[in-house]
């Protein structure tokens, strides 16, 4: 289970590592197709990487400078944790581990139902939808208020048949079943299912549903050459956000963003691309690189306290019998390599430097060693701490004994499975309070802890004499002189934690700032929207205002139209007549209103208007009038359309000469 977590955190680092330079270097540029490939391949590669294993060796100047500090930790013979004292005390046998695949499953078996129903909900829109067979595609006329697209399927709502809109519509469309966009939308929908809880995953699908959007929209402006008019079909089919299911839809939530993407120059920024290469070079290394643990058996023979693997039996005698559920072997699978570095009993605290009751037994061995049960039972506890015993497993033989496996590296069983004598368990590790790879473990009977050597059957181990055992004890403190280097070395491992905290600080001080820029930058997008929101509203209303000031004067228009066909000189109340100087005279003593070519005149301008140039005269009264030009026209109207020019000088001279 621990190992299962480690690994789904790893693959989200992955992520946010890869999406984190997507979104501050490639968001912006508008080389789409690139974007897409870039998301599409570290995604893959987010999942690949963390289940790499590359062994590195490490140099043989690092293995001399280790080697030094292990002879400073193997005075007391062997590392230890610090719960060695404290008592086991029995434990609840529920576990909250095991709600967790419930709760991931119920979650994921309603994400993918979900999809299923939208997947079922597009079947039978087909079906009540009208279909035109295109060459690639079908178009689908449906009831639908939104136009989308799903795979070779486009579906446009039946009111957009027959408008200008409708060619744009479908063209967008047409990109989206080109280019497979709906393959994108399947994966990343997939994959939300499984790994709903990352929340990278999210950013992803968003990122890439912006990407099919943004190509559809260049390649529409590319066709039509009209960026202006597609903008206003945009705006005239924005929607409220709902549900997008797996769908393409034409307009989806992001209007701000692709009018921004659509007016932003054009720059070629490919060579920013290059730089995912040693980005990715550096993640595989962060997050799969390992060092290779040979040259530290070269280290291992500096430790104190070595014992070999032959020898005489221990002193301490205990008879039992030997059977299936009672601990009687080595707790490691390969005994080659195994040194047993301090037993069961008071022993140098080798961190504390104070005596203490030892209640295992540490076995020196390589980093990853197989770790086994010593005899049949189930796994009681599984545990991971930073301090104390670290990585841990506990097992119930029954029969009153247990067993502990602690300082692990990872595990190979899970809580309340059964496990059989020789079966592997752990890798054996450097976890929680230890100075070098080892196995702490221990044996349990009746809840009190005993001596692990007695059960060990097949394994026999050497001690030290008293004498030899005096004479190392005098060794590690004959001389001042290295006392004050082991000083000068805790020195300098203090001024390192010291150093490690404060770059600490300085990185969380850094993460602030960048917080607060992230904060600043939002608020800035916020403003823009609610101008680009404000100025759109504002073009809308001018818009309408605009469209009923046509209709107004195409039903004028219309009006005056029928009005000029129908009506005669006979067919009103008064009569006119123009003589020969060109003035307009009517047989009734009130004044109407007067229109020249569209203009309002007064009478005494009409007087320089030559008759020869009137083509049209037109004279309206009463409602006929009022209905076209308001109450200034109550006593009628006369309309003259005129070609012509005003009388000049000479031409009023010719006509006072006419007889």
């Amino acid at each position: 289970m621990i190992d299962t977590i480690v690994l789904v955190l790893k693959i989200a680092a992955t992520q946010g590592l890869f999406f984190g330079f997507y979104w501050l270097f490639l968001r912006k540029s508008s080389q789409h197709s690139l974007n897409r490939g870039y998301l599409l391949a570290t995604l893959v590669l987010s999942f690949i990487i963390p289940n790499l294993q590359i062994d590195l060796p490490e140099k043989a100047t690092e293995v001399a400078e280790v080697n030094s500090v292990i002879l400073w930790l193997s005075e007391t013979q062997a590392p230890l944790n610090n719960l060695a004292l404290i008592p086991v005390k029995a434990e609840s046998t529920f576990s909250w581990w095991i709600l967790l695949p419930c709760i991931y499953g119920l979650v994921v078996v309603a994400l993918i139902a979900r999809y299923l129903v939208y997947l079922l909900f597009l079947q039978r829109l087909k079906k009540q939808s009208v279909a035109l067979k295109k060459d690639r595609f079908t178009v689908f006329r449906t009831a639908e208020n939104r136009a989308f697209s799903f795979f070779s399927s486009v579906f446009i709502p039946k009111s957009l048949f027959g408008t200008s809109a409708f060619d744009h519509v479908l063209s967008h469309e047409c990109v989206h079943v080109r280019l497979f966009h709906s393959m994108d939308r399947l994966l990343l929908d997939f994959v939300v299912s499984l790994f709903w809880f990352n929340p990278f995953i999210y950013c992803y699908r968003n990122a890439l549903i912006e990407i099919h959007e943004y190509q559809a929209d260049a390649a529409v402006i590319q066709k039509f050459r009209d960026p202006i008019s597609y903008q206003e079909i945009l705006y005239s089919q924005l929607q409220s956000a709902t549900y997008s299911g797996l769908v393409s839809h034409f307009n989806f939530q992001m209007i701000k963003k692709r009018i921004v993407m659509m007016n932003q120059k054009k720059k070629k920024t490919r060579w920013i691309y290059a730089l995912t290469a040693p980005l990715t070079v550096m993640i595989i290394f962060a997050f799969s690189a390992k060092h290779s643990i040979h040259p530290m058996n070269e280290v291992e023979a500096g430790i104190a306290g070595f014992i070999g693997p032959l020898g005489t039996l221990s002193s301490s005698t205990e008879v039992f019998q030997q059977e299936e559920n009672v601990p009687s072997v080595l707790p490691l699978k390969d005994t080659n390599k195994v040194r047993l570095t301090s037993s069961f009993g008071m022993r140098m605290h080798p961190i504390y430097k104070v005596e203490k009751m030892h209640l295992g037994a540490d076995f020196s061995c390589p980093l990853g060693s197989e770790v086994i049960a010593t005899a049949d039972g189930v796994i009681e506890k599984i545990e991971s701490k930073m301090e104390g015993y670290g990585k841990q497993v506990v097992i119930d033989h029954g029969s009153g004994f247990k067993t502990r496996y602690a300082q692990l590296e990872s595990f190979k069983v899970e809580e309340r499975e059964s496990v059989k004598k020789g079966q592997v368990i752990a890798l054996s590790g450097n976890s929680g309070m230890s100075t070098a790879p080892h196995l702490h473990y221990e044996v349990i009977r009746e809840g009190k802890r005993v001596d692990p050597e007695v059960y060990i059957l097949n394994y026999k181990f050497e001690r030290p004499s008293e004498e030899t055992h005096h004479e190392n004890v005098s060794s590690t403190t004959q001389s001042e002189q290295e006392k004050k280097e082991l000083d000068q070395l805790r020195f300098a491992l203090a001024q390192k934690e010291i150093a490690l905290a404060r770059a600490a600080e300085q990185l969380a001080q850094k993460e602030k700032e960048l917080a607060l820029i992230r904060k600043e930058e939002m608020l800035g997008v916020q403003q823009e929207a609610k101008r680009a929101l404000e100025l759109a509203k504002a073009s809308e209303e001018a818009a309408a205002q605009k469209t009923a000031e046509i209709k107004v004067t195409e039903e004028r228009l219309k009006s005056f139209e029928a009005l000029s066909q129908a009506s005669t000189f006979e067919d009103v109340d008064f009569k006119i007549k123009i003589d020969k100087k060109g003035s307009v005279l009517l047989s009734d003593s009130k004044q109407p209103l007067y229109i020249l070519n569209d203009q309002v005149v007064s009478l005494s301008e009409l007087t320089n208007l030559n008759p020869n140039t009137i083509h049209k005269v037109v004279v309206l009264k009463g409602k006929n009038a009022t209905s076209l030009y308001g109450k200034k026209a109550g006593n009628g109207v006369v309309v003259i359309e005129s070609t012509g020019e005003k009388v000049k000088g000479k031409n009023k001279k010719k006509n006072k000469n006419r007889p």
